[in-house]
């Protein structure tokens, strides 16, 4: 995580790091992938009405 203040010194860097190695993106491909929840939509509004619901009482 790069802070707002450090962003103009600390992103080209990072990123060119990042491009010069395709296995360290393929291998935080893989663990954004592992984080994935693919239902989150629907859990996210099923907790929403419930919660209407409730208020509602």
């Amino acid at each position: 995580m790069i802070k707002d203040e450090d962003l103009a010194k600390n992103l080209f860097p990072t990123l060119s790091a990042l491009l010069a190695d395709p296995e360290k993106i393929a291998a935080m491909s893989e663990a954004a992938r592992g984080m994935a929840r693919p239902d989150a939509a629907q859990k996210i509004a099923t907790a929403l009405r419930q919660f209407e619901r409730k208020a509602a009482q």
